[in-house]
């Protein structure tokens, strides 16, 4: 068995279908389906399902030998920025979970200084949400993640880079817009959009601790559409300011009560990339 086979596989089951797998390799269609028929030959056994309609899966022993590939993979790109850094010009790939808040507006400035220290290493980002980032800091999908500190991973090493309070949103001729600082308990029957988006638990507990219950019209899962919906007067909300500071539509006020989000860099294992990247952006290895 093969590395090459194991990283043609990986990337099928990653993009879900032979063609985009080959497009990304660099690699014809009839080579992908090759190295797949061989690796499957080799082990004896049928790795993914494959249906008229050209939709594949992966079959029950694929997905317990997926993790064993990973890990793998893994090892072996390290060996190979190890050797890149011995040349004195690391080189690799970093491949990093970010929400959307976090990839817009506390990733672009690091990337950058990564760039800057070590030209020849290849950024990849996955946005997700926070649960999602954490599955694949688990299986090894990405090197390192944006994840909450309240989030509970014994295996994760983490380092706290921002603090980003909660804020209520609103449009500029809203009321409340005349206000330095808003008192949570003003929300008391106010006209609400519920956000059902990554942080709506921190939402919640905000609400729940000082015992306010505002009139909820609706729940809005995507962030785009609480911020249109907020921005044309239907109701207010509450958010990350991160998320804010990303449209100027949307005017946003601090809440007496002081409530944040603490947002972490964790990583399972430690690489050469992983820490360049921390390094490079003054934090703590």
């Amino acid at each position: 068995m093969t590395i090459a086979r194991y990283e043609v596989f990986m990337k099928v089951v990653e993009q879900g279908n032979f063609t985009k797998a080959a497009e990304q390799l660099n690699m014809t269609q009839s080579a992908v389906s090759h190295a797949i028929a061989s690796l499957e030959k080799e082990i004896g056994y049928a790795l993914l399902n494959r249906s008229k309609q050209a939709k594949i899966s992966t079959t029950v022993l694929a997905d317990r030998l997926i993790p064993h590939m990973m890990q793998i993979l893994r090892s072996e790109a390290i060996i190979r920025e190890e050797i890149s850094v011995e040349n004195h010009q690391l080189e690799g790939t970093l491949k990093i979970g970010a929400f959307t808040s976090a990839a817009s507006q506390l990733l672009p400035p690091m990337i950058a200084q990564l760039k800057t220290n070590h030209p020849c290493v290849k950024v990849v980002l996955f946005e997700g949400t926070y649960d999602e980032i954490l599955t694949w800091l688990t299986n090894g999908t990405v090197d390192i993640g944006f994840v909450m500190n309240t989030e509970e991973k014994g295996h994760l090493h983490k380092i706290l880079i921002h603090e980003d309070e909660l804020v209520v949103g609103m449009p500029h001729n809203h009321p409340f817009a005349q206000l330095e600082v808003l008192d949570i308990k003003q929300l008391e029957g106010i006209d609400f959009i519920m956000p059902r988006a990554s942080y709506q638990r921190q939402v919640l507990a905000c609400l729940t601790d000082h015992n306010v219950t505002p009139n909820v019209l609706m729940e809005v899962l995507h962030c785009d559409t609480i911020i249109n919906m907020a921005s044309q007067g239907i109701g207010v909300t509450i958010g990350p300011k991160l998320l804010f500071q990303s449209y100027e539509q949307m005017l946003h006020k601090p809440l007496l009560q002081d409530t944040s989000r603490p947002i972490c860099l964790a990583y399972r294992i430690g690489s050469p990339t992983i820490e360049a990247f921390l390094v490079s952006n003054q934090l703590e290895c």
